[in-house]
């Protein structure tokens, strides 16, 4: 943690990072490096090859807003996330604050369409039985820790500004599959599509999982759609039938 060692200590980001790297480097251990500046210097620009990993942001906050925030923050930076350096955007936050039971299922679900890091700050303990179910979704837990390591993109923006609108995230899967991310931000539940072309898939039969519910979909060979509830997250898995 950087703890504004620029203004205590004089430091300077790339060449304190690139210090502790090499210190690290000496020990005899398997090690995961992992640094924050908040973002301040975009270190997702510079950090790639002196950490494995980088927060992208400010500290998370455990509402609704603080999370819709850090995805939006995120929908550029799909690039410089890959295999061996990843974009941190924080924390999950879920049995922290009061989100509801579907917007936990968004955050999980975004993070792990986004390639993060599922790091959880909360008591395991007292965990009600809709976050335990959240955060234990091997389907979704999978898709996160694909082999391949893309970061999704935002792939289709609805009407209305980035706090309450339809957004659809599409990443690559190994094996030539796709995950695929109907993010409802509204209000009120809402039927969302996309099709093989906008996310990124060719074309012909693909069937579909739908990750969230651990359910399977009809197959499809031009659209993917479900009906998404308010702050809800469908996560669709689609693979060459």
């Amino acid at each position: 943690d950087w703890c504004e060692a620029d203004i205590n200590d004089g430091l300077e980001r790339v060449s304190a990072f690139t210090h502790m790297r090499d210190e690290l480097g000496r020990l005899d251990r398997p090690m995961l490096y992992s640094i924050s500046e908040y973002g301040r210097e975009q270190p997702w620009t510079w950090a790639p090859g002196i950490a494995n990993m980088w927060r992208t942001t400010a500290d998370i906050a455990p509402n609704w807003l603080s999370v819709v925030g850090i995805i939006d923050s995120q929908a550029e930076l799909a690039q410089y996330a890959g295999p061996g350096g990843w974009n941190d955007p924080d924390m999950l936050q879920v049995g922290n604050g009061a989100m509801t039971p579907d917007e936990v299922r968004s955050h999980v679900g975004m993070w792990a369409m986004l390639a993060a890091p599922l790091m959880i700050g909360t008591d395991l303990d007292a965990l009600p039985p809709d976050v335990l179910a959240a955060v234990s979704n091997k389907e979704i837990i999978a898709i996160d820790q694909d082999p391949l390591g893309k970061q999704a993109r935002r792939v289709q923006v609805g009407a209305g500004n980035f706090w309450a609108r339809t957004e659809v995230w599409s990443r690559p899967l190994d094996h030539g599959g796709h995950a695929v991310a109907l993010f409802n931000k509204t209000d009120a539940p809402v039927t969302m599509s996309t099709t093989l072309e906008e996310v990124g898939a060719t074309a012909g039969r693909w069937t579909v999982r739908d990750a969230s519910n651990k359910t399977d979909l009809p197959s499809t060979s031009s659209t993917v759609s479900a009906t998404v509830p308010a702050h809800g997250l469908a996560v669709l898995r689609l693979e060459p039938a």
